[in-house]
């Protein structure tokens, strides 16, 4: 499975890309902006043909998830220690561990 997470890239040319690598089979896309408004990430996802929108997982922005029918969504150590995940029980979630210790929690 091949996963890409986004960097900080000028937003047209990464519109561009990541239609290329999805339109070339690309598994699993992960919109990783934190410095972004939700307007930013609104037009983005507007860029994107919705039959690739199950192939994305937000970051941040959750609210995006049912909006443009998302994969799912990932959670940071801050916002997975406020449990966030037990609000989007319907979608697909991943979380960012640091420390062996972190998986206890």
């Amino acid at each position: 499975m091949l996963i890409v997470v986004a960097g900080n890239v000028d937003p047209v040319k990464e519109v561009l890309l990541v239609n290329e690598l999805l339109n070339n089979g690309l598994d699993l896309f992960h919109y990783r902006k934190y410095e972004s408004d939700i307007e930013d990430s609104r037009t983005f996802f507007k860029k994107i043909p919705s039959k690739f929108h199950k192939k994305i997982v937000i970051h941040s922005d959750f609210e995006l998830l049912n909006e443009f029918d998302l994969k799912g969504i990932h959670l940071n150590e801050e916002n997975r220690k406020k449990k966030l995940f037990e609000k989007y029980k319907h979608a697909i979630v991943s979380a960012s561990f640091h420390h062996p210790d972190d998986l206890m929690e």
